[in-house]
């Protein structure tokens, strides 16, 4: 069985091309390139199978009983190629597939509940698989193709596109805390408070980060309370 390599699918071309035009020069017209190119592309084509493909004439180009059924199996292996290439389209005429997204619970309420029911109009063929969860995972690991993450938390040698400006996490308390137990008059006040963690999904914590613009100050709070939510 002769071997196959590389070369041998565009000599295989140049061969169907000469079958289809039943000429050199035609052929070689079709193909962009000389008719002595052709005619060394099939001696070498001939040589490296060892079976004779056609017979030429000064009139016609003919194939032999061997190149006849050469040609037929290659015409179904043509088209197969043909058809698979021709699905590509699908995909550069519009996203088709599945995609599957890892996003924390924040990001599915805020960014993408409100364009959802859009989204899957727009691209009624593309399959959408959202996991909304908080824990940092690695999405490349885990097998997902994109996910949205809080800056902070985006490894240094992954890709990424901010979608929203930067946010600014603010400290909040009711009006009856604040009765109770009195308003903060500076970062250090927040030692005799009764705060509220939030961690992230696989429990890591951040230290509240406070600053009026200009200086900044970090503070390890009483976490008195906990929540396994978001950051």
């Amino acid at each position: 069985m002769a071997a196959f390599n590389r070369s041998e699918l565009a000599d295989l071309n140049v061969f169907m091309a000469i079958i289809r035009r039943r000429s050199f020069r035609h052929a070689a017209h079709e193909l962009g390139v000389t008719t002595s190119a052709l005619s060394h592309t099939m001696r070498n084509l001939e040589t490296r199978l060892g079976v004779k493909l056609l017979y030429r004439t000064s009139r016609a180009v003919e194939p032999t009983d061997a190149g006849s059924l050469l040609a037929e199996k290659l015409l179904q292996g043509f088209a197969t190629i043909k058809d698979g290439l021709d699905t590509l389209e699908l995909y550069r005429e519009a996203p088709i597939g599945r995609l599957r997204l890892n996003v924390p619970r924040d990001a599915a309420v805020l960014l993408l509940a409100p364009i959802l029911g859009d989204f899957c109009t727009a691209y009624p063929q593309l399959r959408l698989d959202l996991i909304v969860q908080d824990q940092m995972i690695d999405i490349i690991a885990e097998g997902y193709d994109a996910g949205i993450r809080y800056g902070a938390t985006v490894p240094q040698d992954m890709v990424a596109v901010p979608l929203t400006a930067e946010l600014r996490w603010i400290m909040v308390a009711s009006p009856a805390y604040l009765a109770r137990r009195g308003t903060p008059q500076a970062p250090k006040d927040l030692l005799e408070h009764a705060c509220i963690r939030m961690y992230l999904g696989d429990k890591t914590t951040y230290k509240w980060e406070l600053g009026n613009g200009t200086r900044q100050q970090r503070i390890d709070v009483p976490g008195h309370f906990s929540a396994a939510d978001t950051e």
